[in-house]
């Protein structure tokens, strides 16, 4: 396949009902598209094609180019295993290093939002439709999305397979992130966006990934806020582990000389059997290196390294539900979902747990042991370590159910992102969740809490008070139906973790 610069470089007639668009940025011109108010670019290159020797090389940044680029089309996909569940709108193809730009008609110096996507850091692109960031670009903030390279393409350390010019291939993933924030740093300013007002956000893997940035060296005032949605910062490989796990990948794959001239569907193949094989449920992780990755994300923000970063992060009150029932919750799948508790703990943990909400199921307890060991836990102690750092964090649970969707009364990883977007209309939020236009208020409302955090720094401008987050009362914006700050919710839950997490 050619390269992306080749296949862009073709003139737009553009669409119908819009008039096209050109903007100039370091490397040359593109030309999006224009309507009601909103520029639209999409699939721009910040990237080399990582292809043949390229392949588990850190990104290189793109060569200018010749004439008007075509920047209307969708971006290309990373190289994954398709979900049903989310139809992607691009090609797959390993030249994917593209990115998405909407942003307000009206000339002037807009607030910027970086968006990362999750999927487990083996699925996922900006070109689904439900990450269409028109939503923002609307309400006055620039938004820019990029890909990022997945599963051993983005994750893989083989440093000690390969040699030395592949060392921290692991953080692949990570420096194609860094290499996006450095084109925003570079070029959002030709969008009418504020290379000095840029706000970092993702969902799920998403919210790993940029919790993992803020503890990277690379990454340091590339952004000034983050909002991390159903994420944690410790799902990161020791290099004992990271060597490991990628020696076992390459004797799937059939060795080490098979790594860069193998098809992609012999290296999805060998992932897959990977994934099964892995004793958790992330088996893509990048792995802690000393250098580029200093130490564990979690202990970099306890040390305070990102206390200047204003951080906004919460979570689904049902995490896990998404992937599990009651019935199945206690079977060996949720076993190997656990992060934190291993044979000699989960005993005690479910002791504990019957303690707490004698009330519920054994299968309805190990639920919420599941989302507090994955997601809840993890994602309180960022909220603790920024705190303590001196930093200032605005904590969240969504609590929104769809009373008549696949699952009724809880709220399950995942409903956020269409609340995010303001997207309750995609194929995506009505066929997983069962939303529809009734839901839009909702939709609205969360939409406005993050706007308002990227113009102000401050969410729920909309709400009543919305208060930090301090150590002595832990005040939290319960966000549902009913918006309610509750102090210190689930604190039996949270003391019952300490000595785990």
């Amino acid at each position: 396949m050619a390269g992306a610069a080749a296949v862009l470089m073709r003139a737009s007639e553009g669409r119908a009902g819009e008039r096209g668009t050109v903007v100039r940025v370091r490397n040359g011109l593109v030309r999006g598209c224009q309507n009601d108010g909103i520029r639209a670019f999409t699939g721009i290159p910040y990237a080399q094609a990582p292809v043949g020797p390229l392949r588990f090389r850190p990104p290189r940044p793109v060569r200018p180019w010749v004439g008007e680029l075509d920047a209307t089309g969708p971006a290309r996909v990373p190289p994954q295993d398709t979900d049903p569940a989310l139809p992607q709108t691009g090609l797959m193809s390993e030249d994917c290093l593209q990115l998405n730009v909407w942003a307000p008609e009206e000339p002037a110096s807009h607030p910027v939002f970086v968006w990362v996507y999750g999927g487990g850091n083996v699925t996922g692109s900006v070109s689904l439709p439900v990450y269409d960031g028109a939503t923002f670009a609307r309400d006055g903030a620039v938004c820019v999305s990029g890909n990022y390279r997945l599963g051993a393409l983005g994750f893989l350390e083989l440093g000690t397979i390969t040699g030395s010019k592949d060392e921290g291939s692991s953080l692949n993933a990570l420096r194609d992130l860094i290499l996006v924030l450095e084109w925003v740093r570079d070029n959002i300013a030709a969008f009418g966006g504020d290379p000095n007002r840029i706000t970092l956000a993702g969902q799920s893997a998403g919210a790993w990934n940029c919790a993992t940035l803020m503890a990277m060296p690379a990454a340091r005032g590339l952004f000034h806020q983050s909002i991390l949605a159903s994420g944690g910062a410790d799902t990161v490989y020791t290099p004992e582990r990271a060597h490991e796990f990628a020696r076992e990948f390459v004797a799937r794959l059939g060795g080490k000389e098979r790594l860069r001239v193998c098809s992609v569907q012999e290296l999805l193949t060998a992932q897959r059997e990977a994934q099964a094989d892995a004793s958790t449920l992330i088996a893509f992780r990048p792995m802690i290196d000393g250098r580029e990755l200093p130490a564990s994300p979690i202990e970099s923000l306890q040390r305070g390294c990102a206390r200047s970063i204003t951080t906004m992060i919460g979570h689904t009150r049902d995490e896990l539900r998404y992937f599990f029932s009651p019935a199945n919750a206690e079977g060996s799948g949720s076993q190997k979902a656990l992060m934190h508790l291993n044979s000699s703990t989960r005993s005690a943990m479910s002791s504990t747990y019957e303690r707490i909400y004698p009330e519920l199921t054994p299968g309805e307890r190990m639920l919420r042991t599941l989302s507090a060991d994955v997601i809840g836990i993890p994602s309180l102690r960022i909220a603790e370590a920024q705190t303590r750092a001196g930093g200032t964090v605005y904590r969240y649970e969504l609590h929104y159910t769809i009373p008549n969707g696949p699952f009724g009364t809880f709220s399950p990883h995942g409903i956020d992102v269409p609340l995010i977007f303001e997207r309750v209309d995609t194929a995506f939020a009505h066929t997983v969740f069962g939303y529809s236009g009734v839901d839009l208020p909702m939709a609205e409302q969360h939409h406005a809490n993050w706007i308002s955090f990227i113009k102000t720094g401050v969410p729920g401008a909309h709400l009543s008070p919305w208060p930090a987050f301090a150590l002595f009362d832990r005040r939290t914006m319960m966000i549902g139906d009913n918006c309610t700050v509750a102090s210190d919710p689930d604190q039996a839950e949270r003391m019952a973790w300490e000595s785990v997490i």
